[in-house]
């Protein structure tokens, strides 16, 4: 009777577990500046100068490596300049490069300056990239440990020589719910790393 309690505490403790473990994760996501841009938005590229007539985007190297060449001017205000990349041109992933020509004190001058566009729009620091290996580990462990207890758990009654049923195994019900928790521990390691 004690060695039952025990397994269904550690079933109920597992499956209460695995409904945690997305608000351990969950975080809010910010956008531009160092964490970058989710794909498929539009990016405003701002430049300051304040003696300036005119600051253009000469091209736009994507993240495939193509290059967009950009034929209007940027559109000023005041000491601000800016140009929208459209949602379009930015489905990819990856490093952008904005090249760019200006005129300060009547003289040209040009540069380039980078964004990133990644998928989740956020970039992980290190306590988080640490957090997230551990879930790994951890779920990938329980994911090990279900599929042990539903590969050694007997799937069929006790029978005699002749067939007739000696002993009724309840423990076989469990083995389907095994196989069914380590393939959610499956799904959400492949969730993790995406």
């Amino acid at each position: 009777m004690e060695k039952r309690y025990f397994v269904s505490l550690f079933i109920v403790l597992s499956l209460v577990s695995l409904f945690f473990v997305p608000f351990v994760y969950a975080t809010e996501q910010t956008l531009g500046g160092v964490d970058g841009y989710p794909p498929g938005t539009n990016v405003n590229l701002v430049q300051t100068c304040s003696n300036c007539t005119f600051v253009n985007i000469t091209s736009i190297v994507l993240a495939g490596g193509s290059l967009l060449s950009v034929k209007s001017s940027m559109e000023k205000d005041e000491v601000f300049y800016n140009y929208t990349l459209d949602s379009q041109n930015t489905r990819s992933t990856g490093e952008y490069i904005v090249n760019w020509a200006a005129d300060p004190d009547g003289i040209l001058t040009t540069g380039n300056y980078n964004f990133f566009i990644k998928k989740g729009g956020i970039s992980l620091t290190t306590g988080e990239a640490i957090l997230y290996v551990l879930l790994m580990v951890v779920i990938s462990l329980a994911c090990f440990l279900f599929l042990f207890f539903a590969f050694n758990i007997p799937y069929s009654d006790d029978r005699s020589k002749d067939g007739t049923l000696t002993r009724l195994v309840l423990q076989k019900y469990l083995k389907i719910f095994n196989f069914w928790i380590a393939y959610g521990c499956i799904l959400l390691c492949v969730n993790l790393l995406t």
